[in-house]
């Protein structure tokens, strides 16, 4: 009897065990997509100062999140600290549903998991906004700017064409970040 309970306290023992690695295992997981994030709110409120849009939008800059939000407050924090771009152009931040007002944004993000056939019938065809999604085959279709990882990095990649096809510019200084690929985008580095 000593020896099955001395057995059966070891399993009970190995599996707390296991559970506390596999916590610590998803808790990691975790802070490295919160840091990603992170990066990913800050090049989004950067990138506002490194386009140029017709001069409609000069009153403000408004950077949507369509969709699912993945920044958290990130982003909001971002813009309170510092509200404007380096032009003192204002900037703001509104959440909208799939399909919802995407016209009036100057910048929208729209998260991997939002990405559907109703995301791309309800964007509007070259309005003069930047598309910008974590999805990896984002820039295949009629998306501006992807962020992605590699060697443990935030990347940029921007498909040129489909920024002229909305009437958007990108700034020489952005540009310099990054090298033209064979299939007419440009990818950069953080």
């Amino acid at each position: 009897m000593h020896q099955r309970a001395k057995l059966l306290s070891s399993i009970f023992s190995m599996i707390v065990l296991l559970q506390i690695v596999a916590c610590q295992t998803v808790f990691a997981k975790n802070t490295v997509l919160l840091d990603e994030y992170k990066i990913e709110a800050a090049y989004l409120f950067h990138l506002a100062s490194y386009v140029h849009w017709p001069a409609r939008h000069r009153a403000g800059i408004t950077i949507c999140i369509v969709g699912n939000d993945p920044f958290g407050v990130f982003l909001d924090e971002i813009i309170k600290a510092k509200p404007f771009t380096r032009n003192a152009v204002p900037v703001f931040v509104k959440r909208l549903a799939v399909g919802r007002g995407i016209s009036r944004c100057n910048i929208a993000f729209i998260d991997i998991e939002s990405i559907s056939e109703k995301f791309w019938n309800a964007v509007p065809k070259y309005h003069s906004v930047l598309l910008v999604s974590n999805s990896p085959t984002f820039t295949q279709r009629d998306g501006m700017v992807k962020f992605y990882s590699e060697n443990n990095r935030i990347r940029i990649e921007v498909h040129l064409q489909n920024v002229k096809n909305a009437g958007l510019r990108i700034s020489s200084e952005l540009l310099k970040l990054v090298k033209l690929t064979p299939s007419g985008s440009a990818k950069g580095t953080e």
